[in-house]
């Protein structure tokens, strides 16, 4: 898509980034203020689209993560949120948007601490995405997202492994 963008935000304190993601959110009306200003702390990456008026590269999307418990797996993973301005939910920004979180979240070698994250879970909020994707194995960019059930509110639930994760031995395992 011209004129995307894609800004790195993780474990980074940038006052400027976690101001345009709060007004984003709230210009939306994705998140409630006292919880937008919360997950500025879990901000991974923002997508912008340029402007060619005033050169300005507006927000247009916003991913952010949490280490948590997969419950189908039982082993901790970065579960991802993303967020896209309505008018700009197209397949490309999404699908650049979560190929770039995942190469953010990736770590640069191998994993050893059985609390580490081994790779990226999501659950399908959109019905639209859900019904659209009905590979098992789903391709996005160089990363597979597999199928691994629905959660109880019924969201079909995928995740994507890093390379070089481990299952914990089994005497460490949950």
């Amino acid at each position: 898509m011209e004129g995307l963008t894609l800004q790195r935000a993780w474990q980074r304190s940038d006052h400027a980034q976690s101001m345009d993601a709060v007004a984003f959110w709230l210009r939306h009306g994705a998140l409630p203020s006292n919880e937008a200003w919360r997950r500025t702390s879990e901000l991974v990456a923002l997508a912008r689209q340029s402007n060619t008026a005033d050169n300005e590269a507006a927000a247009i999307g916003i991913s952010t993560a949490i280490v948590a418990d997969c419950p189908p797996l039982g082993v901790p993973m970065y579960y991802l949120r993303m967020f896209i301005a309505p008018r700009h939910r197209h397949p490309e920004v999404a699908r650049e948007l979560l190929a770039e979180s995942v190469r953010i979240l990736a770590p640069r070698s191998r994993l050893h601490a059985s609390d580490a994250p081994c790779g990226v879970w999501l659950e399908m909020q959109n019905p639209k995405i859900d019904r659209a994707i009905r590979d098992l194995v789903w391709r996005v960019r160089e990363f597979d997202f597999v199928y691994i059930g629905c959660s109880p509110e019924g969201l079909a639930s995928r995740v994507c492994y890093f390379p070089r994760a481990r299952l914990p031995h089994p005497d460490e395992r949950r």
